[in-house]
């Protein structure tokens, strides 16, 4: 499928494209959710506690009716984000924060290491590189960077893309673990933007062996018509992939004649960071 126009596979915006993407970041007029507030206040009280805290603990700390504190206290329970010991009853912080803080960490890390590869890559390429990783069965992108005098992509470190339709969601939904990889199959949408998107099951695993067997995704008009991307699988020893680094551009910069060249260099650039991750760890 060969056509021409557009730099990205996630949509074009009409400013100059700096090297390093950032999106504008939300004004702080708007007032914060007193029950957020006290919510978040009451997880950096029990972090800060020693051995947890009683429930009228956190009552006369936050200045709240135990009632109110109860109820706060609850919702962060059934959530995950706080336990309470049923020998001393006292709360604690529960196993979502420390998995949200072991996400945090593993991405702070990746990237450290990414960074100077996807500079190296994007002068290689001349193209925007990008790299994301997994979070609730969507890629989000973590980094982008792009040429300078390249028009600037309408993405942004955060943004959630599909998996099925964009090169970086195939390359980490291919290395899944199994179990994991079936689950997300059931329940996961096939948004249809074009007629290139693939809209099943089958069609998607298809799409998953075929990025293994090459080492490489392709995102083929399939999000955006006149734009491709391609990406690899950042991996980690055990062999699931930990991120995906990926390139993205028109069809006249990514072509038939190109791809299997492009391909070879972001392959390249994935290994890297998977060997400085593993150097980091050792």
């Amino acid at each position: 499928m060969i056509a021409s126009s557009g730099r990205s596979c996630q949509g074009s915006a009409p400013q100059a494209g700096s090297v390093r993407e950032e999106k504008p970041p939300a004004q702080l007029k708007t007032p914060s959710p007193p029950a957020v507030v006290r919510a978040l206040t009451i997880l950096e009280e029990v972090a800060n506690s020693r051995r947890g805290l009683f429930l009228p603990d956190i009552s006369s700390r936050l200045q709240l009716p135990k009632s109110s504190a109860h109820s706060l206290v609850v919702a962060l329970e059934r959530a995950g984000y706080l336990q309470r010991d049923e020998r001393t009853r006292r709360y604690m912080l529960g196993s979502k924060v420390f998995g949200l803080a072991n996400f945090a960490l593993a991405v702070t890390a990746l990237r450290q290491k990414s960074y100077p590869v996807m500079e190296s890559l994007m002068k290689r390429t001349n193209l925007r590189v990008q790299v994301a990783v997994m979070d609730h069965d969507q890629a989000v992108l973590m980094e982008l960077i792009s040429p300078p005098l390249v028009r600037a992509a309408a993405a942004w470190p955060g943004k959630r893309l599909d998996l099925h339709c964009t090169a970086l969601g195939k390359a980490l939904a291919a290395y899944e673990p199994e179990e994991r990889l079936k689950r997300l199959i059931t329940e996961h949408t096939f948004a249809r933007h074009n007629a290139n998107t693939i809209s099943s099951t089958e069609g998607f695993l298809l799409e998953l062996d075929k990025t293994r067997e090459r080492g490489y995704a392709i995102d083929d008009e399939e999000f955006d018509l006149g734009n491709r991307c391609l990406a690899a699988a950042i991996l980690d020893p055990p062999g699931h992939a930990v991120g995906a680094i990926g390139i993205a551009g028109s069809t006249t910069d990514i072509h038939q004649e190109n791809i299997e060249m492009l391909s070879g260099y972001v392959i390249d650039a994935a290994q890297k960071i998977a060997q400085a991750l593993r150097v980091q760890r050792s």
